[in-house]
């Protein structure tokens, strides 16, 4: 998803048209933070269990198409790459994505997103995403 723009595109067209959708709540939380070098840090997705069939996190930097980081459909599902962590809890209807460690390089929007099925039809239902912002103490950047 990275190198075609289309695929942004047509994310970020699904982003802006999920927000008048009122089928399903998406949310996260914090809707943005600061966190110092080294400090580990987490997101929540919290989503209606009602239907549910598959959770995805994505990590979207400036003027890049955003990346795919995990996929979860089961109870219980964890995944890990390098320091980013996420789990699912379908039965309470919440996700977490966990980063251990942060660094400049993981400052981003994460977005959550869930596939929800009903009557044999299913939909994307993202959020609106959440910024990882960075602090130093010599310098701040917000993304």
């Amino acid at each position: 998803m990275d190198k075609d723009p289309l695929a942004a595109s047509l994310l970020f067209l699904w982003l802006h048209l999920s927000g008048v959708s009122s089928m399903s709540n998406v949310e996260q939380k914090p809707w943005s933070l600061q966190v110092q070098e080294g400090e580990s840090t987490n997101f929540t997705c919290s989503f209606p269990t009602s239907s549910f069939y598959n959770l995805n996190w994505y990590r979207w930097k400036p003027s890049k198409s955003p990346k795919f980081l995990f996929g979860m459909s089961l109870n219980g599902d964890e995944k890990q790459e390098g320091r980013v962590r996420a789990t699912l809890n379908t039965k309470e209807g919440h996700s977490y994505l966990y980063i251990k460690g942060s660094q400049l390089e993981d400052s981003a929007t994460y977005l959550c997103a869930m596939t929800q099925c009903f009557r044999g039809t299913c939909s994307l239902y993202p959020n609106l995403g959440q910024a990882l912002l960075w602090n130093t103490e010599s310098t701040k950047r917000h993304v």
